[in-house]
């Protein structure tokens, strides 16, 4: 089912369903997915796992990208560590490599935004970036997030450590520039 607040142009949200789990397991799987998306070691998901890791709860909702014009599922958006004392959260968003530098990252970034300020009581939202991900940093720039720190070397990637970058954007920023 598609929900009328949670669509745009070319895409739409909605919640993960055990259906997904086959095409996001597919999606997680790919080299450069696991080793850009994830600070755990880039061991592959099994069907079992991201089923398990797919199902939402009270601090976490999983969404589905999917693409209007043939329904296909080419990524997924996760709101985590929702923290309704604070009024923050965490996004994280995986794009399917073949739906990568076509805007749906942007578009469903947007559309993510516009629900938790809208229908979540929250004022920042927050994410964590790797700091050799400059195509992330860049779109999470153009969005107004702002640069609030680096962990430094806090994953090892690549035969090295490499820094973990922190962003958030305010409602207060956002609602002023859209």
């Amino acid at each position: 089912m598609e929900y009328p607040y949670l669509n745009g142009e070319r895409i739409y949200l909605r919640l993960v369903e055990e259906r997904d789990v086959a095409q996001l397991t597919k999606i997680n799987n790919t080299a450069i997915t696991r080793i850009m998306g994830d600070d755990d070691v880039p061991y592959p998901f099994s069907l079992e796992t991201m089923s398990q890791f797919t199902k939402s709860n009270e601090t976490m909702k999983n969404f589905a990208i999917c693409r209007i014009k043939d329904d296909e599922l080419i990524g997924s958006l996760a709101v985590y560590g929702i923290n309704y004392q604070n009024s923050n959260c965490e996004i994280g968003l995986i794009v399917a490599e073949d739906a990568k530098r076509q805007g749906y990252g942007d578009e469903a970034m947007k559309i993510i935004i516009e629900f938790v300020f809208n229908y979540l009581p929250m004022n920042k939202i927050k994410l964590q970036v790797f700091s050799f991900n400059t195509a992330a940093i860049n779109l999470y720039q153009q969005l107004g997030f702002t640069h609030e720190g680096t962990l430094k070397e806090e994953i090892f990637r690549f035969g090295t450590y490499q820094d973990l970058e922190n962003y958030a954007l305010l409602r207060s920023e956002w609602m002023n520039h859209h």
